[in-house]
């Protein structure tokens, strides 16, 4: 999905400069893969044609990271440092997720736990324990919600708590979970494909990273912890989750 999304804002702003883009899926590609495109694309405020590849001659925008499983922000990190950050979404799912984002106090931080096999943490997969530490510390703060993004099998491990939603209990669809993000005061998660949503966004983030995660890019495509076109309050941690940074992220930037 983190791939999905930096080839679609690679897109949207080829479509703001006046390109026609069709996107090409190979044949091979799974129902999931093909649902995650389909959601991704459909959702934004320009039309793409999305087509499957008949011929391997046919003319056709993908990232220039394609053969691998991680997505490079290079291209990005060059031209959108004058350029709106923002996904561009359209109007049936911005209404959508505006009428959801009504069921929350004012104060609401998106939340991704990425969850996903082997579970390994050298992967930016969440600790069950440190995060039941940290919603258990925080649900006295009423004023504050956190709504859980994502399918990620892990709601079962996480304790109930009052100011803690799931979006996937709620029957939110991934469109409007990933525009929800641009209309909740913060972000928070593990390093994942549903954080990549939050990367292009003008709301400040937290997204942990463990250092093995993607190492090599990661020293080429961060400075300081931020990418080359976030905005201020804008963080990609390589580190594990920890309270100091996390209660500095959430107390300072209220």
């Amino acid at each position: 999905l983190g791939g999905i999304l930096v080839v679609r804002k690679e897109c949207e702003i080829k479509v703001q400069k006046g390109a026609n883009i069709n996107f090409f899926y190979k044949k091979k590609i799974n129902k999931i893969e093909k649902d995650l495109i389909l959601n991704a694309f459909s959702s934004s405020i320009y039309k793409f044609r999305i087509l499957k590849l008949k011929r391997k001659n046919k003319k056709k925008f993908i990232n220039d990271q394609n053969k691998s499983e991680y997505y490079s922000l290079t291209d990005l990190n060059k031209i959108l440092k004058k350029k709106d950050i923002n996904l561009q979404w359209n109007r049936h799912v911005l209404k959508k997720a505006k009428n959801i984002r009504k069921y929350f106090g004012k104060n609401l931080i998106s939340i991704h736990l990425k969850y996903v096999k082997p579970y390994r943490a050298s992967k930016s997969n969440a600790s069950i324990v440190f995060w039941n530490k940290f919603f258990k510390k925080y649900q006295a703060r009423k004023n504050l919600s956190f709504l859980i993004l994502g399918h990620d099998k892990i709601d079962s491990k996480i304790k109930n708590f009052s100011n803690v939603f799931w979006a996937k209990k709620l029957k939110i669809g991934l469109s409007k979970q990933l525009c929800l993000i641009s209309l909740s005061d913060k972000f928070i998660g593990m390093a994942s494909g549903i954080s990549g949503a939050a990367m292009f966004s003008n709301k400040p983030y937290l997204i942990f990273k463990h250092q093995k995660h993607h190492a090599t890019q990661m020293k080429k495509e961060l400075n300081r912890n931020k990418t080359f076109f976030s905005k201020k309050n804008q963080y990609i941690v390589i580190s594990k989750p920890n309270f100091k940074i996390l209660d500095n992220f959430i107390t300072n930037h209220e």
